[in-house]
């Protein structure tokens, strides 16, 4: 084992995150540098939110996830649509990225599906499902995905899928 870096890299100490105006696409739309250089995200300093949550926080931006999923979805519905000759297409959020109540009813106001991959995912997919279309909408769940290895027709595995969850299957009534 070496403690010398390839040729070129700087060393650890000395890497750092690109900034908000460098690479605006590992960042949430509204990130910005205030006038004393300070980190603001969502209108909000870091300050201002480490004031309200403690250290650390996992910060998400509602406008950011709300413009991209609506993005996704125009994309999705503009680039597959029916009377392309193709079945039409949807946009899918990968729950296992960050999933709760909110955001999910979040992505699915803006037009997206959900993908889940385990029981926990899909209840809280369901949940936001029901806060967005009504109790109705979940006995159909057409705007949610389940998929997964280890899927058994009927006894779910070891993450706890539900009874009659497949690979690559749609929930009964899905597309």
């Amino acid at each position: 084992m070496t403690d010398q870096l390839p040729a070129g890299e700087p060393p650890l100490g000395a890497l750092a995150c690109p900034e908000p105006e460098d690479r605006p696409d590992l960042w949430p739309t509204t990130a910005r540098r205030t006038a004393d250089g300070e980190l603001a995200l969502g209108g909000l300093t870091v300050s201002e939110i480490l004031a309200d949550a403690p250290s650390p926080v996992f910060v998400l931006d509602e406008a950011d996830l709300r413009g991209r999923a609506a993005s996704w979805s125009a994309a999705m519905a503009e680039e597959f649509w029916p009377n392309y000759g193709m079945a039409g297409g949807e946009a899918f959020y990968a729950g296992k990225a960050f999933l709760t109540t909110k955001v999910a009813q979040w992505v699915l106001e803006e037009g997206m599906g959900i993908d889940t991959a385990s029981r926990v995912e899909l209840a809280v997919g369901l949940a936001g499902l029901e806060k967005v279309d009504g109790y109705e909408a979940t006995t159909r769940a057409r705007r949610l995905g389940l998929h997964g290895n280890g899927k058994t027709p009927g006894g779910g595995d070891h993450r706890g899928t539900p009874p009659g969850g497949a690979p690559g299957h749609r929930l009964p009534g899905g597309g």
